[in-house]
C-alpha cells in the first residue's frame, strides 16, 4: 500500500455577509523595478486600489478571526500564511467593476510606476452569493505519528475538487494527485478518501524534536474546471485562489496538531 506522507493542524476563519457600498476611483499605485517586474506592480497597484476602496468605503477590513491550537510553535510559515488568508478577504470583500491600469513615469527620477483606478463594490463581510459547495466530516483536532487521514467530503453540487497541505517545511497539492486524478464530485454524493483505498495519507512530524507541529489543510471546491499547475508554495496557492471570483469558489480551511 502507498502511502502519501501528510503532516496536519486546525484553525477557523470566520467569513459573513453584510451589506455594500458603492465606490468609485479608487486609485492604487506600485513602482516597477529591478525585483518587479511591470505585470507583478500591475497587480500589487490593483490590490492597493482595493485596499483604497474599502478605505474610502468606511469599512474595516475583515478580520479573520484564526485561533491556532499551539501559539509556541515557530510559526515563520505561518505569518506568510496569515497574510495569504489577510489578502483573500480583501479580494473577497472587493468587487470590481471596472478597472483600468495606466504607466506612470517620474522622468525626473527615472521611475517608472503602474498605477490601477477601479470602481467597485465594497462589503462589510463576504458576499452573500458565495456558494457552498461541500462540507467535510470525520476530521480530527490532532493526529499521532502514523495515523492515517480518513475523512469525508459530501457534495452540495457539483463541483471540482483540490486540497492543498500547508507545513511548517512545504506545501503540497495533496489531492488530486497521481494515484487520484479525477477531482470532479457530482451533487448530493459523499466522497471518502483517499479515494483511492490503495494509498493512505498517513500523519507525520518532520521535526523529531518538536512536540507538535501546526499545519493547515485547506479544501477548495471550483464550479469550473481550473486546474493549479504551478509549484505549490503558499503565494502560489493563494495567487491561484485569488484569481477564482467569490462567487465562483467555497474554500473551507482546518488546522490539526501533529504529535
Amino acid at each position: 500500500m502507498r502511502k502519501v506522507w501528510i503532516y496536519i493542524l486546525c484553525f477557523s476563519v470566520s467569513l459573513y455577509a453584510s451589506s455594500q457600498i458603492r465606490v468609485d476611483e479608487a486609485i492604487g499605485v506600485w513602482e516597477v523595478s529591478k525585483d518587479i517586474t511591470p505585470a507583478e506592480a500591475a497587480q500589487k497597484a490593483l490590490l492597493e486600489a482595493k485596499k483604497e476602496a474599502i478605505r474610502l468605503a468606511g469599512i474595516p477590513e475583515v478580520v479573520n478571526s484564526v485561533s491556532f491550537m499551539v501559539q509556541m510553535v515557530d510559526s515563520i510559515y505561518l505569518d506568510h500564511f496569515q497574510t495569504g488568508i489577510s489578502l483573500l478577504h480583501i479580494h473577497s470583500q472587493v468587487k470590481v467593476l471596472s478597472q483600468e491600469i495606466k504607466d506612470e513615469y517620474d522622468a525626473k527620477h527615472q521611475r517608472l510606476f503602474k498605477r490601477a483606478i477601479i470602481s467597485a463594490e465594497v462589503y462589510e463581510g463576504i458576499p452573500v452569493d458565495k456558494p457552498t459547495l461541500f462540507r467535510l466530516e470525520g476530521l480530527k483536532n490532532s493526529y499521532r505519528t502514523g495515523e492515517h487521514l480518513r475523512f469525508s467530503c459530501l457534495s452540495n453540487d457539483s463541483c471540482y475538487f483540490h486540497l492543498f497541505l500547508f507545513t511548517p517545511q512545504e506545501t503540497l497539492l495533496l489531492f488530486p494527485n497521481q494515484y487520484e486524478r479525477e477531482n470532479y464530485f457530482s451533487s448530493g454524493m459523499r466522497y471518502d478518501f483517499p479515494l483511492n483505498k490503495m494509498i493512505v495519507y498517513e500523519v507525520n512530524k518532520k521535526e523529531d524534536k518538536a512536540k507538535f507541529e501546526q499545519n493547515i489543510l485547506l479544501a477548495v471546491a471550483t464550479k469550473k474546471n481550473i486546474a493549479f499547475n504551478e509549484l505549490p508554495s503558499i503565494s502560489h496557492v493563494f495567487e491561484w485562489l485569488y484569481a477564482i471570483p467569490s462567487e465562483e469558489r467555497s474554500e473551507v480551511f482546518y488546522s490539526f496538531l501533529c504529535e
